[in-house]
């Protein structure tokens, strides 16, 4: 058995994805005096701080399956800052201004939140053109783009000029770019 300490974030979150309950003793325990410490400082009570953080990591537990972690602290951080806040909607009684501040960060958060929604929505847009382009254009763009292949590495593989993959890759991206040009997406 590996040393879970050794084993980096994403791996972490990885095998917290397949149920590892190891994993998730040693998320919490690497993470769990940062957030008492982001927590406490938000609403300056123990118990408040130690239920919010208790209750980010039960979140964490029971949506591992569907939970989108790329950054694990990052989430968690994004986690504990939501939890403080509807401990305030439940009328916790904090200072005006710890609320002001927390308001003030949730704002900042759905700012990126959105930020991420308009992301993944222009990418979904992206890949619906690109699954419209001809068959030899969406060959060559997927190759190019999704595998990284060189110009030459798909002329060879596609038994045809590197001309014509550079034509195919210019007629790709002019398609993709007036389609998103036209969206509605970029008005946010």
């Amino acid at each position: 058995m590996a040393a879970y300490s050794a084993y980096t974030d994403p791996e972490l979150v990885a095998l917290l994805k397949e149920g590892d309950e190891r994993a998730f003793t040693q998320i919490y325990d690497r993470y769990w005096k940062t957030l008492y410490a982001v927590a406490y400082n938000r609403v300056r009570d123990t118990q408040s701080a130690e239920d919010v953080v208790h209750d980010v990591l039960v979140s964490l537990w029971k949506n591992r399956a569907t939970a989108v972690v790329d950054n694990l602290s990052a989430y968690l951080a994004t986690a504990t800052k939501y939890m403080i806040f509807h401990l305030v909607k439940r009328g916790q009684k904090f200072s005006h201004e710890e609320h002001a501040m927390n308001q003030a960060e949730l704002a900042e958060d759905q700012e990126d939140i959105a930020d991420r929604l308009h992301y993944k929505r222009l990418l979904e847009m992206v890949n619906e053109e690109v699954e419209k382009l001809p068959e030899k254009c969406r060959m060559v763009f997927k190759y190019s783009r999704n595998e990284h292949m060189s110009n030459k590495e798909i002329a060879e593989k596609m038994d045809i000029s590197t001309s014509t993959v550079e034509n195919q890759i210019n007629k790709a991206l002019s398609t993709l770019r007036s389609k998103v040009k036209n969206s509605h997406l970029l008005l946010f």
